[in-house]
């Protein structure tokens, strides 16, 4: 009753029946005391009745009961002197213990509300955590539905593990993959994950998050890892029976605390990527070698044309759009002059028997037949005479369009000796050539009277004499003895001869020897019919000149390169000048500095009496003072040691060096010797050497600094410069390695095959 009254629904009702039992408690005291009758001693005893209504409201109150147990303790004391009893110190004692159990009553009963209170909180916030528990798994298993369901649709193969390493999710394309279904896999541990693709239990990359570099390149052949995410590739020699290429990416997942919760991994097959690439580089190379053999056959057609005694000529359309000076010359035209003639005049120019050679039925026969026409034509000259050519007609492409390619022979003089001997003796006679017979044992039998006029001798003169009369030096020149070789086992040598007419003035000769044999088929004497070639000769040092005009102008053109190179290198200057982000300004700075390596290259070459090399020792001097002024001004801290020595470059090897180079010193002043590395009045030491053995190269370059922080080296080691570094080392078909005793150094070997 008293708790219903104290916290229940009849709380409104503890006044009232605190009163009325105060009420009735004096009434019960006075009654007593009526009771008893006469005062005195023991008349006192009603007066700790009131001690009740003092106990119920402490314990309904708490220590506000303290106000209402004053009244009652007075009316206690009043109690006493109306029962005749003196006012005494226990009397006012029993007072005083009724205020105090009035204020232990409160105090209990205050305690117990604050109990109760606490004991409701608890409850409240137990219930309150347990629907917000229920509601967390329940969102949980939503979102987990819905990342199974996302993953599930994921077109790379991917799985997730949890901290001990068991599968939480295997999604279709993996299952397709392995072939292994995600029931199958999911809840499993210890690697059994790595069984589809390696046939064991294994670390894979999933399970090598925390390992090192060095442990990573040990497993994968190519691996990176940036921002916790680590990618590499690796070989599966069989997968549901194949051999597969695979590209896998790494991370680790972690909760809203921080902790490491596990990791997923996603797995692309890339075998046909990979085999297209590598089909296409094969491509690339042998499109590239195609390239260079073309261009090499067109260079060696060009040499040979220009210089071979044979008559080439190419007919487009009617039109001779090239003909080699032996054409030229066999019909008598200029340089250029042949290609200036219309189709009609180059008709008109054959003979009318031998002119369907030219017509387009030979030309449709050859493209039918795919093979070639051979004929001997008569041709007029310029001259009006006619000339006798062993031709040769075949198709080819010619700045993309078909065209007929014909070469020969000047073949009249053996036309003429075709003919009677009569015939044949009178065309010698008047031959053009210059024509000799010559037994075995180098005696002069005979001469035309073409070498008479060109040489200046009388037949007399010669005849019955050996031919080293004719040598420069009277003794007999070096290919004699190979055209001797040639002749006496029966072939035809074609060759020069530098002679000596009579005057004593020099001129060339090119000539065709051939065996003459006797009636036992033994051979016994040789002739040698000659063309006066000086004027080639002379056109041969024209030509020379004209190579010496070109080399003047590349001596124009590395000049005009370099220039060209330091405009960009000024305007990448100034757009460094307008960025204010000092990370981007340095790229600009190491661009410029690489094109600066560039441009020094080709200023040493208009400098170099050699066009196709450079001193190497002295730009490298250049190239690293340039350096060292581009860092700031290191060189009140920084010292560089160059030693090269007497080494000459060619540009293909000194471009990819000097931007090593570059690569290496600019890393060093970065990076080896920051603020603070060395006490006032010292400094440190960058070495750059280069030593030859043969044809082999060894470049060095250290330094004596701090050593490259594994902060830095990591980011290097995705940076453009030493990528740059590496594809540079590949160009030369060089190699690289790294020391780090007191500071870093590398060490480059390549070897120049020219």
């Amino acid at each position: 009753m008293l708790e219903n009254l104290e916290t229940g629904k009849y709380g409104k009702y503890r006044a009232p029946v605190l009163v009325l039992l105060i009420a009735v408690c004096i009434i019960a005291s006075l009654l007593l005391i009526a009771y008893q009758g006469t005062p005195g001693p023991g008349a006192g005893d009603g007066a700790p009745i009131l001690f009740v209504p003092a106990i119920v409201a402490g314990l309904w109150y708490g220590r506000k009961s303290v106000l209402i147990a004053l009244p009652l303790g007075a009316v206690m004391v009043l109690l006493s002197f109306l029962n005749g009893l003196p006012i005494t110190p226990f009397t006012i004692l029993d007072g005083i213990l009724l205020l105090a159990a009035a204020f232990i009553a409160g105090v209990l009963s205050e305690r117990k509300d604050r109990l109760n209170a606490g004991l409701a909180d608890a409850v409240k916030q137990l219930s309150w955590q347990n629907e917000s528990l229920r509601q967390t798994r329940a969102e949980f298993q939503r979102v987990n539905s819905e990342l199974q369901r996302i993953i599930g649709f994921f077109p790379d193969a991917m799985m997730i593990v949890d901290a001990e390493g068991r599968v939480k999710a295997w999604n279709k394309a993996i299952e397709d993959m392995t072939g292994v279904p995600a029931a199958d896999m999911i809840g499993k541990g210890d690697y059994e994950y790595a069984v589809p693709f390696y046939g064991t239990r294994r670390p894979i990359l999933i399970s090598l998050l925390g390992a090192s570099d060095d442990e990573l390149r040990r497993q994968y052949a190519e691996v990176t890892r940036k921002d916790g995410v680590i990618e590499a590739t690796t070989s599966i020699p069989s997968l549901n029976g194949k051999p597969v290429v695979l590209q896998v990416r790494a991370s680790a997942l972690y909760d809203t605390d921080g902790r490491m919760m596990g990791a997923v991994e996603s797995i692309r097959d890339v075998t046909e990527q990979k085999a297209i690439e590598a089909k296409l580089q094969q491509q690339y190379a042998d499109l590239a070698r195609r390239e260079a053999q073309l261009r090499e056959s067109e260079a060696k057609f060009r040499v040979l044309a220009e210089t071979t005694p044979s008559i080439i000529l190419i007919v487009q359309k009617g039109r001779v759009v090239y003909a080699n000076p032996a054409a030229e010359k066999a019909l008598g035209y200029g340089r250029g002059e042949l290609e200036a003639i219309s189709p009609s005049e180059i008709l008109d120019m054959i003979a009318p028997e031998h002119r369907a050679f030219m017509r387009q039925k030979p030309v449709e026969e050859m493209e039918r037949d795919r093979g070639t026409v051979r004929s001997e034509i008569r041709v007029r000259a310029r001259s009006g005479e006619d000339r006798w050519i062993d031709a040769t007609a075949g198709l080819l492409q010619y700045e993309d369009e078909v065209a007929l390619l014909v070469t020969g022979f000047d073949v009249t003089a053996r036309k003429q000796a075709d003919e009677e001997l009569k015939v044949l003796s009178k065309a010698v006679e008047e031959s053009p050539s210059s024509v000799m017979i010559i037994d075995m044992h180098g005696t002069i039998t005979y001469v035309n009277p073409r070498f008479t006029e060109i040489s200046g001798y009388a037949a007399e003169e010669v005849i019955g004499k050996r031919n080293t009369m004719l040598a420069m030096d009277s003794r007999m020149p070096d290919n004699v003895r190979e055209m001797l070789g040639i002749v006496a086992s029966g072939r035809v040598w074609h060759g020069e001869f530098l002679y000596r007419k009579k005057s004593g003035e020099p001129y060339w000769v090119q000539a065709s020897v051939a065996p003459i044999r006797g009636e036992k088929g033994k051979i016994t004497s040789y002739v040698d019919v000659e063309e006066d070639i000086t004027e080639r000769k002379q056109a041969d040092e024209q030509l020379r000149a004209s190579l010496h005009e070109k080399e003047v102008l590349l001596k124009e053109i590395h000049p005009r390169v370099k220039n060209n190179l330091q405009i960009v290198s000024s305007m990448l200057n100034l757009q460094s000048m307008e960025v204010g982000d000092r990370r981007i300004a340095d790229l600009f700075r190491e661009s410029q500095a690489r094109i600066r390596s560039m441009a020094l290259i080709h200023e040493k070459l208009y400098q170099s009496s050699d066009l196709s090399r450079i001193d190497f020792g002295e730009y490298v001097q250049n190239l690293a003072a340039y350096l060292l002024r581009s860092y700031n001004g290191r060189g009140n801290t920084v010292k560089l040691n160059v030693d090269v020595g007497d080494i000459q470059l060619g540009i293909d090897k000194a471009v990819p060096c000097g931007l090593i180079i570059n690569e290496l010193v600019s890393n060093a002043l970065k990076h080896a010797f920051p603020e603070g590395a060395f006490p006032e009045g010292h400094h440190g030491t960058i070495d750059i050497a280069m030593r030859r053995e043969g044809k082999e190269y060894t470049l060095f370059v250290g330094d004596d600094g701090v050593g490259m922080p594994r902060q830095a080296e990591a980011e290097n080691t995705g940076s453009i410069g030493l990528q740059l570094v590496d594809t540079l080392i590949e160009q030369i078909e060089g190699s690289i390695s790294r020391g780090e005793e007191r500071g870093t150094q590398f060490t480059i070997k390549f070897t120049d095959r020219k």
